[in-house]
């Protein structure tokens, strides 16, 4: 959620929306993402109804425009992120516990509650819909496969950066194949008991929410 400036500068500016362009762009969004337009994303945005006239030069209209399309890829970002997580729709409160609704209030992107439950509010009513799409997009990329793990645990007495450490150090090594059952690059790393432990946790829960989808 919010990895890069780019996302924190998109959200901020979905944020600075006036309430009715933003009551407009919202399920915009949402139908983009859904496909239920075909239309591409300058289209889409010249079809929203929003107001953008300006009396400034030529560049400020390039400039408010890039803003708009800004604002719609950022807001199409946090959606999907949203339904990606398995964050829990409330339709009923403000989602004020979720992790999520917590660094849309904070500086910088400083969104007002509200909207940020409308925001959960739509994902709510399209969940299920949004679940399957975001899983019909999984299917169609190729990634490789982990067909085994390998593993080792080593003991770090010291470390040149914190000096004295005394703790358990893992070396993981995932073989895959590739979409041609051949094997493809090993992807290896090295993690804490703790980051092993979060990383177990994560896998069980992607688990759950594909098992989820599937039998709705």
């Amino acid at each position: 959620m919010c990895s890069s400036m780019e996302d924190v500068e998109g959200l901020l500016k979905v944020s600075k929306l006036n309430d009715d362009d933003f009551q407009v762009l919202l399920p915009q969004v949402l139908e983009k993402i859904l496909e239920r337009q075909e239309d591409d994303l300058i289209a889409t945005l010249e079809g929203t109804g929003i107001d953008r006239t300006t009396t400034g030069t030529s560049s400020d209209v390039n400039n408010l425009n890039r803003d708009y399309k800004h604002a719609f890829a950022a807001l199409s970002t946090l959606i999907l992120e949203i339904v990606k997580s398995g964050a829990k729709i409330d339709l009923d409160a403000e989602n004020e516990d979720t992790e999520i609704s917590k660094i849309l209030r904070d500086s910088p992107i400083s969104m007002a509650p509200d909207r940020i439950a409308s925001i959960f509010e739509a994902i709510g009513r399209e969940s299920l819909d949004l679940e399957k799409r975001l899983c019909e997009c999984s299917n169609t990329l190729n990634f490789d496969k982990v067909v085994d793990v390998q593993w080792r645990m080593d003991y770090q007495i010291r470390s040149s950066i914190t000096g004295k450490l005394n703790e358990p150090v893992y070396y993981v090594k995932l073989k895959t194949l590739n979409e041609k059952n051949k094997p493809g690059p090993d992807a290896t790393f090295q993690c804490s008991l703790q980051q092993l432990e979060d990383l177990v946790q994560q896998l069980q829960d992607a688990q759950k929410q594909v098992e989820r989808i599937l039998t709705n």
